[in-house]
């Protein structure tokens, strides 16, 4: 992806051991409360298909999105920029292909945490369709709310073209259609698979 300000983008699969010290970096670096590094590597050890970088032109980790898909339901944990590419575009897509992922593996919602202050992450989850399921006080360590955000999907990509349920399956219809149905990190996705 091409930036405003001319640098280059691009979104990426995790591809092994020698991208962890990265990752462990940036997060340490952007996240008011990042995890142990035992916690990142059981989640991409376990789902490395739900683990996705945004590397610049000079081959370095400048954001991340790791999740995991326990039965129907998966947990996005973070999604953390490099302070110098914040606001471009590439939190936004991050996000739009771990939901793709996560729909081809028939993920019926998405369950994530913000912090209730984060106006950025807040806007961001709401232009791709989560709802607020509920708040939840003092839930960092530093004290501060978060709220909890959910996403639901549809059971397959066939759902998209039927007619909608309710107002909910509306929202993720829609986002599915636009992120998946047209989005070129799928059709890489799905040539792999085959």
């Amino acid at each position: 992806m091409m930036l405003p300000d001319g640098r280059s983008v691009k979104v990426e699969l995790y591809k092994g051991e020698d991208q962890m010290a990265e990752i462990m970096a940036l997060m340490r670096r952007e996240l008011s409360e990042p995890y142990s590094i035992y916690t990142y590597r059981y989640f991409i050890y376990c789902w490395p298909e739900l683990c996705f970088l945004a590397i610049d032109s000079t081959n370095s980790v400048v954001g991340a999105i790791v999740g995991k898909l326990d039965q129907r339901q998966s947990e996005d944990i973070n999604l953390p920029r490099s302070q110098a590419f914040k606001n471009v575009g590439i939190g936004t897509t991050l996000a739009k292909a771990i939901i793709c992922a996560m729909t081809d593996r028939g993920c019926e919602e998405i369950v994530l945490e913000t912090e209730a202050s984060n106006n950025n992450s807040l806007s961001l989850y709401a232009r791709l369709g989560f709802i607020r399921e509920s708040r939840l006080f003092r839930y960092y360590m530093s004290g501060s709310d978060a709220f909890r955000l959910k996403l639901y999907l549809p059971e397959s990509r066939k759902e998209v073209d039927e007619e909608p349920k309710n107002d909910t399956s509306v929202i993720a219809a829609d986002l599915i259609s636009t992120v998946c149905i047209n989005d070129d990190l799928c059709e890489e996705e799905k040539t792999k698979e085959s």
